[in-house]
């Protein structure tokens, strides 16, 4: 759960570095079938879920574990027991974090990405 928040947190810093145009970040969301129109119009919870779910259906290895990095920094290897989890068994864990109350609104994930 507490690697979950903070991924969300580092992944908001690449959402927006992706809306603000860098091509890295672009590049990483497309690799997962997210277009700037999802990064756009999608909550930040529900992108997080989007990339984990793409994360989870890349082949387990060294260029499924160097994307995770590249969009969760330091949480991505903590992230990598969720990722060979399923989709389904994931959005239990996350409504699960709902329910406890451990999810971060989306201004306030942005608020704490910014300091």
């Amino acid at each position: 759960m507490s690697s979950m928040t903070t991924g969300l947190k580092t992944l908001t810093n690449q959402i927006d570095a992706a809306k603000k145009g860098h091509k890295d970040a672009i590049a990483r969301f497309k690799e997962l079938g997210i277009s700037m129109k999802d990064l756009k119009n999608m909550s930040r919870e529900d992108l997080f879920t989007k990339t984990i779910t793409g994360l989870q259906g890349m082949k387990e290895g060294t260029d499924r574990a160097a994307l995770a990095n590249k969009l969760f920094v330091r949480s991505g290897q903590e992230l990598t027991p969720l990722l060979n989890r399923t989709a389904k068994e994931t959005q239990g864990l996350i409504d699960k974090a709902n329910d406890l109350g451990m999810v971060m609104s989306d201004q306030g994930v942005k608020a704490s990405a910014t300091s």
